[in-house]
């Protein structure tokens, strides 16, 4: 497991599809992973409840592509979908429990395969991360004035990180230093299979 965050237009999908697209397009026996690689999101159920109960609500696909479409109003609810997103997801974890969408995520999972998180951005998740042995990295471009809030916020103060991944740079140089994070941090177990953290780590 290798999670993402936390701060919002920072960088982390672009990371973690530079990654996917490295892995597909691989070729060398040697460099290839042995274990399937894949993206998840601890939100995804959360964007798939608003888009069945909400009609002017987008696809979380949509979203990511287009993320300035969450700051946009749905007049008829008079809240932006990321204002949905966190009020909704807030209800939800006071009444299922704070860390539910981090343990329907990694419960679920298929062992086998290693999984990229677009989105850790709560202690509890960062908690479940940690007890499955997964990486912890953050993803910052520094310079990007962006309002925080919320959901955005809660991890600023926290120093755990495993590694820390600058967007300081064109979008070719980013995608390369994603790239060889992740293979430094998968170098040592991908290739046996064992689910163990790399000792690569800084």
């Amino acid at each position: 497991i290798i999670a993402f965050g936390h701060r919002k237009q920072q960088g982390k999908d672009t990371a973690v599809n530079a990654i996917i697209h490295h892995v597909f397009s691989t070729t060398s026996f040697d460099m290839k992973p042995k274990r399937k690689v894949v993206a998840r999101s601890f939100a995804e159920p959360l964007y798939n409840i608003c888009f069945e109960l909400i009609p002017e609500f987008s696809t979380k696909k949509f979203y990511d592509t287009y993320p300035f479409e969450k700051e946009k109003l749905i007049e008829r609810l008079n809240m932006t979908p990321r204002q949905i997103l966190i009020g909704v997801g807030q209800t939800l974890k006071s009444v299922i429990g704070a860390d539910c969408f981090a343990q329907g995520l990694l419960t679920n999972r298929n062992l086998e395969e290693i999984t990229l998180i677009t989105d850790l951005r709560f202690p509890c998740e960062v908690k479940a991360v940690q007890n499955s042995g997964g990486v912890c990295v953050k993803v910052e471009r520094p310079g990007l004035d962006v309002r925080g809030d919320e959901v955005d916020d809660v991890l600023n103060d926290w120093d755990g990180w495993d590694h820390v991944l600058t967007n300081d740079c064109d979008k070719a140089t980013f995608e390369f230093r994603a790239v060889e994070l992740f293979k430094k941090v998968t170098k040592g177990y991908i290739v046996t299979g064992k689910r163990r953290r790399s000792e690569e780590h800084t």
